[in-house]
């Protein structure tokens, strides 16, 4: 038991439209207000010049200038041009050097199976718009439910609420992989605190397939198979609030053959990389295309919050001189995602079960280890929208309306400002 919080020994209900009413009201109305703010901006925006350079319309906006392109094409931005790419054409004759190998396969497959392995452009488009939609309302009724059992429904729809409206959330909207991800990371979470643990390693090994950090949640499953919370069985050693420190890192459930289960979790990461060693022989193209391609290093995690602080301050220079604007926006956007993640990890360590705490902490020390050399904390605020338990902690920090309406007025302009961008072809993250 962590300190700060009294988790509720619940149980499995068996209810499944507990949960649902929050779950869909919440989704509908944030979905309804990033599409909007998408159609108008994209319809207003001039073009610039990563559109020219980088837009594939023929992908992106397969309808033209009908109603459903106007709808289905302003958030087929970005990487959403390699993931439709994929989905249209296959990984075909990719090369060592090819970006393409650099997007893991599972949501392209998901989307292919989605339009019933129709090959065309528009039958790829549709299908990606309904599997993102599909795969994040599922993930904000799994999350609901996970947090309920131990926090109850009051802290549940606030946690969803607070991550459908992250100033990010648009991605959960796009032909991206995030709200698959999302999708399946709470779903191994809930199959473990619940302890069916067959499926919590089935549902690793996907996301693993989904994209390298799905590894990573073997470490939090562990965590709960060993100190919990979980509702198959009570603990082995029961906590007590005057134990020692030692005392409370010994394991509350024994060891047993089902933990075996969770290493299933490398098999998607295992198969992708198989499949490259076989179609192009070269087995790890996707983590060469990060260094070449895309120029990501190795270095220490002190070195790359330092470099993610000298970038903020070169992008504060560049905005305060109107030059740049894009990059340095997107420079004081990552430091602002750092250290609003790094004090909500704190918080999740202190006040929710050690798998909690220790996931955002690993998804930190990723994106601190693996960086950018022109900028450091790219993509981080992408990153951070789907390591669900920040938002756990912050829905325990708003239970003030003091406190949480201030943080959603933010939140919705937040999300409005960035959702205008990204469908303007602004680099966001």
């Amino acid at each position: 038991m962590q300190a700060g919080l009294t988790l509720r020994q619940a149980t499995v209900r068996v209810d499944l439209r507990r949960g649902l009413s929050p779950v869909l009201w919440t989704w509908l109305g944030s979905r309804l207000f990033v599409t909007v703010v998408a159609v108008v901006a994209a319809r207003l925006a001039p073009r610039t010049r990563s559109e020219r350079l980088l837009d594939a319309p023929s992908l992106t906006n397969p309808f033209g200038h009908t109603g459903l392109g106007r709808l289905l094409s302003p958030l087929a931005r970005w990487d959403a041009v390699h993931y439709l790419n994929i989905v249209h054409n296959g990984y075909g004759h990719t090369g060592p050097r090819d970006v393409r190998t650099a997007f893991f396969p599972l949501y392209p497959l998901v989307v292919n199976v989605a339009s019933g392995f129709d090959a065309s452009a528009r039958a790829a488009l549709a299908a990606s718009w309904a599997v993102s939609l599909a795969a994040f309302v599922g993930a904000l009724y799994l999350l609901w439910r996970l947090v309920e059992l131990d926090l109850g429904s009051k802290v549940a729809t606030r946690t969803v609420v607070l991550l459908a409206l992250f100033p990010t959330s648009f991605f959960f909207s796009a032909p991206y992989a995030e709200s698959l991800f999302l999708l399946l990371s709470v779903a191994a979470f809930y199959a473990a605190r619940t302890g069916h643990w067959a499926w919590t390693g089935v549902l690793a090994a996907v996301a693993s397939a989904e994209r390298p950090p799905g590894v990573l949640l073997a470490v939090p499953l562990v965590l709960i198979y060993l100190y919990g919370p979980r509702a198959d069985r009570p603990p082995a050693v029961a906590a007590d609030r005057g134990e020692s420190w030692r005392d409370r890192l010994r394991p509350r459930h024994a060891l047993r053959p089902d933990v075996l289960w969770i290493g299933l979790a490398p098999l998607g990461l295992v198969a992708y990389t198989a499949y490259l060693g076989i179609a192009i022989g070269e087995p790890l193209a996707w983590a060469h295309v990060e260094t070449n391609s895309y120029m990501y290093r190795l270095i220490w995690p002190f070195t790359g919050f330092w470099n993610g602080v000298e970038a903020a301050g070169d992008g504060i220079g560049q905005l305060s001189q109107g030059t740049h604007a894009v990059l340095a926006q997107a420079r004081v956007l990552g430091l602002v995602a750092l250290l609003l993640g790094a004090v909500a990890t704190v918080g999740a360590l202190r006040r929710l079960p050690i798998a909690y705490g220790v996931y955002p902490l690993m998804a930190l020390a990723l994106a601190l280890t693996t960086q950018l050399r022109p900028e450091p904390l790219r993509s981080l605020t992408r990153y951070l929208v789907v390591v669900f338990p920040l938002f756990m902690w912050l829905a325990i920090v708003c239970e003030r309306k003091l406190v949480r309406v201030p943080v959603l007025a933010l939140w919705i302009a937040g999300l409005g400002v960035l959702t205008a961008q990204f469908a303007s072809w602004r680099w966001i993250a």
